[in-house]
């Protein structure tokens, strides 16, 4: 489900990581980046149709999850929509932004460092974005 439209990117995401994408995208606007948040809601199935389609538009990818990298959620929604995208329909390879493949802290110091925030997000689609641009070539 598209919950904020946009044209550069498409952020893909579920649970308290869906929250986060939404507050990145309303940043990223004053950056002049527009981007398309999928709010994943349900799991197993998703809607595998309305993400791709949402990836042909933008032509670019971040999936972010709260939960870890290695054999995760993100891992299986890129498996799942670059198997039905066209080979030249990427700008640029997808990314996920996940948790680290580690235990939880238990301390509040370290959980800044473990957990993922906005900055994260909007640091994340800055990065895809501005690859983008670098490979305009001026006229």
């Amino acid at each position: 489900m598209v919950s904020v439209e946009g044209n550069d990117i498409t952020i893909i995401a579920s649970g308290h990581a869906s929250l986060l994408a939404r507050e990145a995208a309303q940043y990223l606007t004053s950056q002049n980046i527009s981007a398309e948040v999928m709010d994943v809601r349900i799991l197993n199935p998703f809607d595998v149709e309305g993400i791709v389609s949402s990836v042909k538009k933008t032509k670019n990818m971040l999936v972010v999850g709260s939960v870890w990298l290695s054999a995760g959620f993100s891992a299986e929604v890129i498996a799942k929509v670059v198997e039905r995208l066209p080979v030249d329909c990427l700008d640029n390879p997808p990314m996920r932004l996940a948790l680290p493949d580690a235990p939880a802290p238990t301390s509040r110091f370290l959980e800044k460092a473990y957990y993922l925030s906005v900055d994260d997000v909007s640091n994340a689609v800055k990065k895809i974005v501005d690859v983008q641009f670098h490979h305009v070539i001026p006229v």
